[in-house]
């Protein structure tokens, strides 16, 4: 009839628009593997760094700028992601929310 839209056509635009999900989901997940510079002897997060480009992969032992480097990385040595954004980290690390540094050393120790 007139203005019926075919099935066959909804299933292929929800196909696609599937796709277009995943395809913004690897990208946000890409940006999630990034450094986060961590001041140990005071146990203060300082700064969280520009996601690393894929598919570089990190120095793990390496310091920046004198500050020890937290990356999100598994017990299992697999790379992870964070959960936040760098720069939504960025912003609570400026309003100074303790809790994040707790968070991120329990991911440092597999937590």
């Amino acid at each position: 009839m007139l203005g019926e839209v075919k099935a066959t056509s909804m299933n292929r635009v929800g196909r696609d628009y599937c796709v277009l999900e995943q395809i913004h989901a690897v990208k946000i997940v890409k940006n999630q593997f990034y450094p986060i510079l961590i001041d140990a002897e005071k146990n203060k997060l300082i700064k969280a760094l520009e996601p690393l480009p894929y598919p570089e992969k990190p120095d793990l032992d390496a310091k920046i700028d004198g500050y020890s480097v937290v990356w999100p990385i598994r017990s299992d040595l697999s790379e992870g992601r964070w959960m936040l954004s760098n720069s939504t980290l960025n912003n609570l690390i400026e309003k100074d929310m303790p809790h994040w540094e707790d968070m991120i050393q329990n991911e440092r120790h597999g937590g």
